[in-house]
């Protein structure tokens, strides 16, 4: 006797799309990472005198903003589908998110380190430089040091970014997705 198991997590397409909240809460979280951006490199958490400090600030608050507008969008988005949501439906909604704010981020991340901060990845090489010299590292690690440094530019650290953002947006959509399921 075959025994039938109802598994809604691979039920039909949910009865609301996911586009209307992916695309609001994709783009409110790309403007508030751009803002996070241009706040940490105006207050200088983003210099080297920062250290890991300043990044740990930067990636702390774009956490929070990504997991944030991920649990309030995916919310707004069982909401608008009758109150139901099971994780497959989530998920698919955070890739939805992950795809429309990760582009948008890293338009806006070029935008930053061509138009606004075209310097930055120089004034990082030379600061490594100076900081290595100050430690008492020989020429050749320095020029090696100073070398890796400048072979960062805009379109590497935005492509990097593209599929970080990506891969994080969905992870963390995946685990609101478990929490926020319903059916």
């Amino acid at each position: 006797m075959a025994t039938i198991i109802e598994d809604s997590a691979f039920e039909a397409a949910p009865s609301a799309s996911i586009w209307p909240t992916a695309a609001l809460y994709g783009v409110v979280a790309a403007v508030l990472s751009f803002v996070v951006l241009l706040v940490g490199y105006n207050v200088g958490w983003m210099d080297l005198s920062a250290g890991f400090v300043g990044s740990l600030i930067i990636f702390a608050l774009v956490t929070a903003v990504s997991i944030g507008t991920i649990v309030l969008g995916m919310r707004a988005y069982r909401a608008a589908n009758g109150g139901l949501l099971s994780w497959m439906e989530g998920f698919k909604w955070a890739l939805g998110y992950a795809v429309i704010g990760t582009l948008l981020s890293t338009v806006l991340t070029y935008f930053f380190y061509t138009v606004l901060a075209p310097d930055y990845f120089a004034e990082v090489a030379e600061g490594i430089g100076g900081m290595m010299e100050q430690f008492g590292a020989s020429e050749e690690d320095i020029d090696a040091a100073v070398m890796a440094a400048e072979a960062n530019n805009a379109t590497t650290a935005t492509v990097s970014g593209l599929w970080q953002g990506l891969l994080w947006s969905s992870v963390i959509g995946a685990i609101v997705a478990a929490v926020l399921k319903n059916r």
